[in-house]
């Protein structure tokens, strides 16, 4: 849910709703998110246009509210449901479910809050005295509510009295962020009143024309979520058959495989394994940390990183180099979990030498050996050569790479570093 909303509010719309529907397929019995779950769908359905779904998820959301006891929530859901009612200019359905609230709710942020409700069916029906009676009304609660000014604005529009549109139109624009409600303030900006200059009017119209190009792009992605939804719905009643077989056999798998493996041996080997995944986990989140650390560091210049990544190369060096036990560090004897190590240490300098270069093992240990800066004779006692012979292999290797071999060790540096 949480996910989700993340990604509401980085406008990913489709990818929300898809965490949306995740979540209420996780059969959690956490009404309280559940409620909230609906109601961000119901917001996108909203915001897509499609009043119906809107109202039909605002009533599943409602019903969360009532079983986990929070009231205030419970009816606020009710008021949502009047509002996609309004929307669709239907003032019996708004007056039915608003009635209810009236005489069930004691709550004074929830009564206060079903006055923009009555606003925007009023507006809606054509009655726009009542409409901006009820924004006074909203706005007695809250002075600089956005909501409230737009719906002043419109009515005012619809009464022909540009100046108090205007005026309304311009505190919206101000106070709202919502693409929609300044698209609106815009038309009114450039259409009701006629002693604005030019100027004015061309730059109002250049700013709605940049927002309705914005509104195209997010009406697209709302449609896609809006459409996933609807396809989930359908889905609905064969994928809970599916999910009813497939715990039903992992029931059985269970159960067969507790009947015939359940022996010591077969306890500490899946002990192993914990420990193995548990590890493997923390390393995870190591390198996780580990590219976060590297993905700050860009925001630096490119030079600082390269001496930053220098300074760790060297550290790493001067760590191995200066072990009580080099071959154990390095894994040496599994040439597999050695270049693990060195790939974790040297920035996946092993990987670099096997896809860049046609070298073998063996030449691949010797680079190892090189970049960590150990000796000819520690060099000659692990390969295992003679201190004569590592100067030669030294140089076989450096041809291999078209270089000299005195500059051998900065070129691996340089491998593993950029």
């Amino acid at each position: 849910y949480h996910y989700g909303r993340l990604l509401r509010s980085a406008e990913h719309y489709p990818e929300a709703m898809t965490c949306f529907i995740n979540a209420t397929h996780s059969r959690s019995t956490d009404y309280h998110i559940l409620g909230r779950v609906y109601s961000n769908m119901a917001d996108l359905c909203q915001l897509e246009g499609n009043y119906d779904m809107a109202y039909d998820m605002h009533v599943l959301a409602t019903d969360c509210f009532k079983k986990d006891g929070n009231l205030r929530a419970y009816y606020y859901g009710i008021n949502n449901m009047a509002v996609q009612r309004a929307q669709q200019k239907n003032k019996q359905a708004v007056d039915s479910l608003l009635s209810f609230i009236e005489s069930e709710c004691s709550d004074s942020l929830v009564l206060a809050d079903i006055s923009e409700t009555k606003a925007i069916v009023f507006r809606n029906v054509g009655e726009y005295d009542s409409a901006i009676y009820y924004a006074n009304a909203l706005l007695a609660h809250n002075r600089n509510c956005a909501r409230a000014y737009k719906i002043k604005a419109q009515a005012f529009s619809f009464l022909h009295q540009g100046d108090s549109s205007i005026l309304y139109a311009s505190l919206v624009v101000a106070n709202s962020k919502s693409l929609f409600d300044l698209n609106n303030m815009y038309y009114i900006l450039t259409h009701d009143d006629e002693s604005q200059s030019k100027d004015s009017i061309r730059h109002a119209s250049a700013k709605r024309s940049d927002i309705q190009k914005l509104i195209a792009i997010r009406q697209g992605e709302l449609s896609h979520a809006v459409e996933i939804l609807q396809q989930d719905m359908h889905r609905k009643p064969d994928r809970r058959w599916l999910y009813a077989v497939c715990v039903t056999l992992i029931i059985i798998g269970v159960t067969i495989t507790i009947v015939l493996r359940l022996t010591k041996k077969h306890r500490m080997a899946k002990k192993r394994q914990m420990q193995l995944v548990k590890q493997q986990l923390i390393q995870g989140r190591d390198e996780l940390m580990q590219t976060q650390i590297r993905h700050n560091a860009l925001a630096t210049s490119t030079q600082t990183m390269l001496e930053n990544r220098r300074t760790c190369f060297e550290r790493n060096c001067e760590l191995l180099r200066n072990s009580q036990d080099l071959i154990q560090d390095l894994r040496w004897k599994d040439y597999r979990k050695m270049c693990i190590v060195v790939n974790e240490q040297f920035f996946f300098l092993a990987d670099k030498l096997k896809q860049l270069h046609v070298l073998s093992e063996k030449e691949i240990r010797f680079c190892i050996l090189v970049v960590i800066q150990c000796t000819q004779r520690q060099i000659a006692d692990i390969l295992p050569y003679s201190p004569n012979g590592v100067g030669k292999f030294k140089y076989i290797v450096s041809k291999k790479l078209n270089l000299d071999a005195r500059n051998l060790r900065e070129f691996l540096t340089k491998l593993a570093i950029e």
